[in-house]
């Protein structure tokens, strides 16, 4: 169940069967076969915090496929997992998407930043108006400016991290040249987008609209 305001929203969910989801669900030998694996809801998926998801992450690695994951939220507030799962799992992992406060309780149960674990993560954070901040080991924090959505144009918040998350995969994985700086104002294009529909959008945001944004995006950072 979705609450949405004009200045926040909440969620009342029910774990159930997100808990319940484990590896013997999943067809492995199609998973290894992946060119890119992304684990998305990790936190909540409390079923997947096993040695066998590790064994598979590192498999899918040795086969070159690349690997992100999606935080969420932890309803339990075990913000590493499962018997801190996560601190065994980053070490297997090219990215990982979070935003500010899922990234600060993480980093405060580390007691360091996740990139810190492996050099070459590369930590996205959304920050809601403020765009999009890229860390990674070996350089400063990388700051993507998103579009302001006007308070007549914002309709809904709902799903614009998923919306985020689409669109920075879907540039970060073309290689066509595009750094996770562009993949970000990709990623912010398609949030916006969706800032202006109610829900989490039954039919998806044309691409056309998405481009227009981050074209005037692109301009933006340009001057």
């Amino acid at each position: 169940m979705i609450l949405s305001g004009p200045e926040d929203r909440a969620f009342v969910s029910c774990y159930s069967t997100v808990s319940a989801v484990a590896l013997e669900h999943m067809d492995v030998a199609a998973v290894l076969q992946c060119s890119h694996l992304h684990i998305g809801g990790y936190l909540g998926a409390c079923g997947l915090h096993t040695e066998a998801l590790t064994e598979l992450v590192r498999g899918c690695r040795e086969r070159g496929a690349t690997v992100s994951l999606g935080t969420n939220s932890a309803p339990t507030d075990l913000w590493l997992g499962q018997d801190q799962h996560l601190r065994r799992l980053l070490p297997y992992l090219d990215l990982v998407i979070v935003n500010e406060r899922e990234l600060s309780e993480i980093t405060a149960a580390l007691g360091q930043p996740p990139c810190a674990l492996r050099p070459g993560l590369v930590v996205v954070e959304t920050r809601g108006r403020d765009g999009t901040r890229i860390h990674s080991s070996a350089c400063e924090p990388v700051d993507v400016a998103t579009q302001a959505v006007k308070a007549g144009d914002f309709v809904d918040a709902t799903g614009a991290g998923d919306a985020f998350a689409a669109g920075f995969l879907s540039r970060w994985l073309c290689r066509d040249g595009g750094s996770a700086a562009d993949a970000a104002m990709w990623g912010n294009a398609c949030a916006a987008c969706v800032l202006r529909r109610s829900g989490a959008c039954a039919e998806p945001v044309p691409a056309g609209e998405v481009r227009e944004v981050y074209e005037a995006l692109a301009r933006q950072a340009g001057s």
